[in-house]
């Protein structure tokens, strides 16, 4: 009868109670002190977040929507930066793919052809996702090309643009975004255009006449 009355109010009957075994077989190590409560990630505690370094490619932004800005520019037609742009064989030779630009230290100049430099202007450009370009813009030459690209880094100190080389040649075609509810660009805080230029720059300069640029275009292996 207890039992039953046990069965029916739930309780588990005294004759099938687990009961624990000893076992000698097992060992408890010394156990460290440690607070279990403190494991726990308080909500007012943030996490750590992964930053991503900067970088700043040397070179035009392909056909992505850029915008410059006004006083973001080095170098002016009376006193240019002087470039190599590096044609497929040495750019293969250097182990390059899509940066073909070097800057030239004005020492290395005279050492060089005319044919294998240009003189540019360097204008800074974020496009937008937010990745920062170096465009180097040449400041002679009426060509369709150094035109078109002129009159591109003008315009895009007011609104998004991209540069479609043309069909036939000869210059580029630029195709303006949508005025409406444009992005505002997305310069990094705090980053001065010192900084950009510099880091554009990073392994991108001649300043020896051993470089490997050199040796190649004047046939020294």
């Amino acid at each position: 009868m207890p039992d039953t009355l046990n069965q029916a109010n739930g309780a588990i009957p005294d004759s099938i109670t687990p009961v624990a075994k000893a076992d000698d077989s097992i060992v408890i190590p010394a156990l460290p002190e440690i607070n279990l409560g403190e494991l726990a990630m308080p909500s007012n505690v943030a996490e750590a977040t992964e930053k991503a370094e900067l970088s700043v490619m040397l070179g035009m932004p392909g056909k992505m929507f850029f915008r410059t800005r006004p006083g973001y520019v080095l170098g002016t037609p009376a006193n240019p930066i002087i470039v190599v742009k590096l044609n497929d064989e040495i750019a293969a030779m250097l182990g390059l793919r899509n940066e073909k630009y070097r800057v030239v230290h004005p020492s290395i100049v005279p050492h060089l052809d005319r044919a294998d430099y240009q003189r540019v202007v360097l204008h800074a450009a974020v496009t937008i996702p937010g990745a920062l370009h170096l465009i180097p813009v040449r400041v002679d030459g009426d060509d369709g090309w150094a035109t078109s690209a002129r009159s591109a880094v003008a315009q895009a100190q007011v609104g998004w643009l991209r540069l479609v080389a043309r069909k036939q040649g000869q210059g580029y075609e630029i195709r303006h975004g949508s005025d409406e509810n444009p992005p505002a660009p997305a310069w990094p805080a705090n980053v001065s255009f010192d900084t950009i230029v510099k880091l554009a720059l990073k392994d991108r300069m001649i300043t020896d006449l051993n470089h490997p640029v050199v040796r190649g275009l004047q046939g020294r292996w």
